[in-house]
């Protein structure tokens, strides 16, 4: 029982829109807010709505809701695959990483604000990614960016790139290669917190 959520949405043909987020604290409160964050995300993207506003509005709903100490990292993108256009937004959640084909993965820093369920007024703002065809977004959670092995060392960014080292083709590739990269750093020790990972690009 945990806080990360992601979800996926299509608002027409041409136009899809990705959260991925994480609550702050573990067990059933976490969980709880979680559901609600995924119902909220739902009701309130529109069609033609930027990742932006649609964090602003997130949230405006979610101020009120959230236990007093918990707040929800989160990243919106808007998917535009017939304009070859990714725009993205972020409120305190990790760095995404790009993978082009011939290319070392790259982390890139969005313009953020602080996570959602604290400020009743936030000011997101997006940035606009051209995406040529088998280019990748990688986000995840502090899970992977936080797994600890037996002398609780850290993955780190460092250990995602060398992960995705190889870069892979495909999008179930590159969610296997960071799986096993988790893995192979973890070694024995045992998961201390959830791992969500969701990828998207143009085919």
């Amino acid at each position: 029982v945990g806080g990360d959520f992601y979800d996926v949405l299509e608002t027409n043909g041409d136009e899809f829109y990705a959260v991925i987020g994480d609550v702050s604290g573990k067990g059933m409160p976490a969980a709880l807010l979680m559901a609600q964050a995924l119902s909220m995300f739902r009701f309130v993207v529109k069609p033609g709505i930027d990742p932006a506003q649609a964090l602003s509005r997130l949230n405006e709903r979610l101020c009120g809701q959230t236990i007093r100490g918990m707040f929800i990292t989160a990243t919106i993108a808007r998917v535009m695959p017939r304009e070859g256009c990714i725009q993205m937004a972020s409120a305190g959640h990790c760095l995404p990483i790009r993978m082009t084909p011939g290319s070392e993965p790259t982390a890139f820093d969005l313009p953020g604000c602080p996570p959602l369920g604290i400020l009743r007024e936030v000011t997101p703002h997006f940035v606009s990614l051209s995406m040529e065809p088998h280019e990748w977004i990688v986000l995840y959670t502090d899970g992977l960016l936080e797994s600890w092995d037996s002398e609780k060392r850290e993955l780190g960014l460092d250990g995602i790139r060398h992960a995705l080292a190889a870069n892979p083709a495909h999008v179930r590739d590159v969610v296997d290669a960071l799986d096993q990269g988790e893995l192979n750093h973890r070694g024995s020790a045992a998961p201390h917190d959830d791992l969500t990972v969701l990828v998207f690009g143009l085919q």
